[in-house]
């Protein structure tokens, strides 16, 4: 079995792919999901920039990382706990739901160059 696939055989593109679409209507993965891992990731970030340093996870082991890209990878961390929130809580919420797809867009614009600034960082180009 490989990296990109699991088994049920599904690819990450697949399971990126559910990402776009409405969640499933269960309170736990609403709170759990919508609340209470984003509540985290903010938390974290804060602490993280308090003090000086930040973990990023990885499959291999994980990387702290101290300087000026803190403050990057939170940004990062709040923009992921941003769209989580906007998925699990807001598309289910028979008013904000219109609104839900357009954050979940502007939190990725947000990540995805935090985060890709990071990596460049730390690969040392």
């Amino acid at each position: 079995m490989s990296f990109w696939t699991n088994k049920d055989r599904s690819t990450i593109l697949s399971d990126a792919e559910e990402l776009a679409h409405t969640p499933e209507r269960s309170p736990w993965t609403k709170y759990i999901l919508g609340f209470f891992v984003p509540s985290a990731l903010v938390i974290y970030s804060l602490y993280s920039i308090n003090r000086g340093s930040i973990t990023l996870p990885g499959s291999r082991g994980s990387m702290t990382i101290t300087g000026d890209d803190v403050t990057l990878l939170a940004v990062a961390y709040v923009a992921l706990a941003v769209f989580l929130h906007c998925h699990w809580v807001w598309c289910l919420h028979e008013r904000l739901w219109i609104y839900a797809g357009r954050l979940k867009v502007g939190s990725l614009l947000v990540f995805l160059p935090c985060f890709l600034v990071v990596i460049y960082h730390q690969l040392g180009f």
